[in-house]
């Protein structure tokens, strides 16, 4: 079982400015010269203070308006899959971060997997409601809009309720065909204390794509999904969305 980090914003920064390094510079200064140059070295490092304050906001400006347009960094494909997922966990974490609408994340974390998960042709959500699964946010290709429960890879999660991993498709009994350059998939069922939510999708046009360091890592990153609301009023009852539209 792998540990998963928390997510460390400071990384992202480099605590060494500019200032520090004329700072230090200056006193390689003194270490050579009399009284004068000590004073000279001084006199240029306050008079350069300024400038140098303004480049440091103007780079720290440009570091946050990086984070705020979530950049996606690559991950190596050279590092074990196990540990991609927890940079992939890291990134997330950070792309999530503060917003509590589950539309608005699902749509989110479906752009950050298909962008840094290696040969996957389709990533996106199938939300529960009225017993049947509904279309969510997805990355790919037009997909099926309803899937019963119990039906296909996602509708057989949904209903027992656990990870199904299928290595071929085509020998899957009741495969429903959304595209027909699938070959593999793998759907992990998103929980709220045993009560779901809907279920997350992911394709592959390579058989045996998925294992269980996919599924241990999907499953981590649902439950991270799930966790950034804040309270169980902020995940949608579909159900109860549905019932109350029909009185």
């Amino acid at each position: 079982m792998n540990e998963w980090p928390l997510p460390l914003i400071s990384q992202m920064f480099v605590p060494e400015t500019a200032l520090d390094r004329h700072r230090a510079e200056a006193v390689e200064k003194r270490r050579f010269r009399g009284g004068e140059g000590n004073r000279t070295a001084s006199a240029r490092c306050l008079k350069l203070r300024p400038k140098i304050q303004r480049l440091v906001y103007i780079n720290l400006r440009v570091t946050l308006f990086r984070i705020d347009m979530h950049t996606i960094v690559p991950v190596s494909a050279s590092i074990p899959k196990s540990e991609s997922y927890q940079q992939v966990y890291i990134q997330l974490a950070e792309l999530i971060k503060g917003e509590p609408d589950l539309l608005a994340n699902a749509a989110n974390t479906a752009a950050l997997l298909y962008h840094l998960l290696p040969d996957v042709s389709w990533v996106g959500f199938y939300f529960f409601r009225e017993n049947e699964l509904v279309l969510g946010p997805f990355q790919g290709r037009p997909a099926c809009s309803r899937i019963g429960i119990g039906k296909g890879v996602c509708g057989k999660a949904a209903a027992d309720r656990e990870t199904l991993i299928v290595g071929d498709v085509t020998q899957f009994k009741g495969h429903i065909v959304c595209d027909p350059s699938s070959q593999a998939e793998i759907a992990v069922p998103l929980l709220n204390w045993g009560k779901l939510i809907g279920v997350l999708d992911v394709d592959s046009a390579k058989q045996d794509r998925f294992d269980d360091d996919d599924r241990e890592g999907l499953e981590a990153l649902m439950s991270q999904l799930l966790a950034a609301q804040t309270t169980d009023d902020d995940v949608p009852d579909f159900e109860g969305l549905a019932d109350r539209a029909d009185e």
